[in-house]
């Protein structure tokens, strides 16, 4: 009976990818799972993946596989008859390599250790962590550790009762065309060719004996999001006790994304993909974007106990939002720092499509991916950084000017927020542009009328009265060079592309003044 139970075990157990092995010095060496499979186990994945390309293709094809099928599929008693035996060697293939893989695995003593001891994890929790230090898996069928209770609040759309009416079109396009485009990360395509190269990012961080932690954190709305938690508390270097939760842009991965950043500088980190992403499960959209974000905030600080100012959330390109919505919800965060985003998904997405495609392309992106960065960093009064990159060919409309940035727009308006005493006024204006037309710290400086950082620190140190009147009663040079510091302290040109890694000295504590945090 035990051997039966642990035969359905293999049938139904998740991949294994990698474990963790003791060369002849005793060092810590993962090694791949591939080097102790049979011939029939590897025939059988090879039929199982060619099953996932045929059902992932056969699922953008499916808008013209129904027209078809509408049109001539009862032409033909015989058509008819060859589908349904199509159908059946179809399902007979996809079982008998199903159940084969099963006792390939079975035969397999490495296999069949590691069903053992992720059966007994799944159970006992105490035993999960080391467990996951040593094998690297299909994460999917792990129970999850943390179980999120916060529904994220988004900005509400009003939807003409005329164009509901149209709902079903805009949702096929949001299916087919506009989540592919806007997350290509979520494709059966990207996952499958970055595969490998995920795998081996993610056993370098689990399976090489430093602290990291796997976690499987499942949202409000039922995704699981698999999560990466590196903790360096316990470390003399004191960036430990800062916990900082990266976003990963609409092709990246924890695994070899920006992750990598602060967990070399020595931050505690926790790292997540996006729904759909590798092994999370889902959609990505904005609601499940955010709802994401609050199952990781949730964990973080109710879980790993981490005080709201010791978090800081970092964003690179479309994981922006995901940040902007926490900063917007949870006001006391540590900080917040924005590298190569953009202030609203519907005027870049619009730039980046035909002009005759600009009212569906509206329409998908505030039903579906509503993703106004500039409204949800609008709330939030804490320290910020914004980094926009010089030579960036996915945020920018043209290189040769950095005011066709998209990201120009969360910079203009945080400071007219934050600070409408000096920004408001229209010489300060027009010296914004100026600044953000340029790429060059030198000329920025020479166009200013005076400058002093040390009084204009001595200023913000000193003022005393109503927080939206800072500045108004400065003279106009005072005001301009004041200008100039607050906006050189919250922003940075990066000289890069949009997919190169950030430079170790762009990425700090964000700047705050004396007054910066308001009552929302």
């Amino acid at each position: 009976m035990e051997r039966f139970s642990r035969l359905l075990q293999c049938i139904s157990g998740p991949r294994l990818y990698y474990l963790k092995w003791f060369n002849e010095d005793g060092d810590v060496e993962p090694v791949s799972y591939n080097c102790y499979k049979n011939i029939w186990e590897r025939a059988a994945d090879f039929i199982l993946d060619s099953y996932g390309w045929f059902i992932a293709t056969v699922q953008y094809l499916s808008p013209f596989i129904l027209i078809s099928v509408y049109r001539y599929g009862n032409e033909s008693a015989y058509i008819t008859s060859l589908n349904k035996k199509m159908i059946f060697y179809f399902v007979a293939v996809y079982f008998v390599a199903f159940y084969t893989r099963g006792f390939a695995r079975y035969c397999t003593d490495e296999y069949r250790k590691f069903i053992a001891e992720f059966t007994d994890a799944n159970i006992d929790f105490t035993l999960r962590r080391s467990f996951l230090q040593k094998y690297d898996f299909e994460f999917q069928k792990m129970n999850p550790d943390f179980q999120s209770n916060k529904t994220c609040h988004l900005k509400g759309t009003e939807i003409p009762f005329s164009s509901l009416l149209t709902l079903p079109l805009h949702y096929t396009l949001k299916v087919w065309l506009a989540r592919p485009l806007i997350y290509p990360g979520s494709t059966y395509l990207i996952n499958y060719l970055l595969g490998s190269q995920l795998d081996n990012g993610r056993v370098r961080l689990m399976l090489s004996g430093n602290s990291a932690r796997r976690l499987k954190l499942r949202t409000v709305d039922g995704s699981d999001i698999d999560s990466v938690f590196v903790d360096k508390r316990h470390t003399s270097n004191p960036n430990g006790n800062y916990l900082v939760i990266t976003s990963e842009g609409n092709s990246g991965f924890y695994e070899v994304g920006c992750f990598e950043l602060p967990y070399r500088m020595g931050y505690s980190v926790i790292g997540w993909n996006h729904p759909g992403f590798q092994h999370s499960t889902g959609k990505p959209s904005d609601w499940h974007d955010a709802n994401a974000a609050e199952a990781v905030y949730q964990y973080a600080t109710e879980v790993l106990r981490f005080p709201p100012d010791r978090i800081i959330l970092y964003g690179w390109s479309i994981g922006g939002f995901p940040v902007c919505y926490l900063a917007g919800t949870h006001g006391n965060i540590g900080g917040v720092i924005l590298d190569s985003t953009f202030g609203s998904l519907i005027p870049l997405a619009k730039s980046r499509m035909a002009e005759v495609l600009g009212t569906i392309t509206e329409a998908q992106c505030t039903r579906f991916f509503n993703l106004d960065n500039e409204y949800y960093l609008k709330k939030y009064r804490g320290p910020i950084r914004i980094i926009r990159r010089t030579r960036d060919e996915v945020i920018a409309d043209d290189l040769r000017d950095p005011l066709t940035n998209h990201g120009n727009t969360l910079i203009n308006s945080i400071l007219n927020q934050r600070y409408p005493g000096i920004f408001a006024d229209t010489q300060v204006e027009t010296y914004l542009i100026t600044w953000l037309s340029s790429t060059d710290f030198e000329s920025r400086i020479a166009s200013l009328p005076k400058w002093n950082p040390s009084e204009c620190q001595r200023i913000l140190n000193d003022y005393k009265g109503d927080k939206e009147s800072f500045g108004s009663d400065l003279d106009a040079p005072t005001k301009v060079m004041v200008a100039y510091y607050i906006f050189s302290n919250i922003f940075d040109d990066f000289e890069s592309g949009h997919n190169g890694p950030l430079d170790s000295t762009l990425f700090k504590l964000p700047w705050s003044d004396s007054f910066v945090r308001m009552d929302t």
